[in-house]
């Protein structure tokens, strides 16, 4: 019944209207802390499990090798036709060797050596370059190097072909002690 016609009805017999108090609204029941703390932490839970399994299947995806699924069986009744499969070989790309100063060693071969007791010695010295690395050289470059057991490390260079042939030239070096040894470190490779 509407609103109106009760009033109505009541006006007609005389009655002084009561209205039943509202009820009072249900008190909201509390969450502990504990709670959600518990909330967020199984959602923090489940999330990084989700993270795992999506992670370990794109990494599965990416190693293992791709083979052929068994056809659909179908039923002689059937109207359903077999998925077609594809078989194809996984695509690698390698990427380009790139040269560090570890791939390379050179060797000091000492061609003269003069010793002036007290004063040190000066040491004339060829260097040597040997390629570490199993990759085939095959670009151009400046091989830079530092000469150490001197007086002062002496910082050298030389350039090298795409067929493997350089140029060093004889140097010298003043060394502190006649028994010092002379060393080389390639320390950088700039290709060209």
């Amino acid at each position: 019944m509407s609103q109106r016609f009760i009033e109505a009805r009541v006006e007609n017999m005389n009655i002084e209207p009561t209205l039943a108090p509202p009820a009072p609204a249900p008190a909201p029941t509390p969450i502990r802390k504990r709670q959600v703390w518990l909330r967020y932490g199984a959602t923090l839970a489940v999330g990084v499990l989700v993270g795992f399994a999506l992670a370990s299947s794109v990494n599965d995806k990416d190693t293992e090798a791709v083979t052929e699924a068994p056809a659909a069986t179908v039923a002689a009744t059937s109207t359903t036709k077999p998925i077609p499969t594809t078989t194809e070989a996984p695509t690698t790309t390698v990427a380009p060797h790139e040269w560090v100063p570890a791939d390379f060693a050179i060797t000091l071969t000492v061609i003269e050596s003069s010793c002036f007791d007290t004063a040190g010695a000066v040491v004339r010295y060829e260097p040597a370059l040997s390629l570490l690395s199993t990759e085939k050289w095959d670009k151009t470059a400046t091989i830079i190097f530092e000469v150490l057991g001197g007086d002062s490390v002496e910082t050298k260079s030389f350039d090298i072909t795409p067929d493997g042939k350089y140029s060093a030239s004889r140097d010298s070096i003043q060394t502190p002690r006649c028994s010092d040894v002379l060393t080389a470190v390639v320390t950088k490779i700039l290709l060209r």
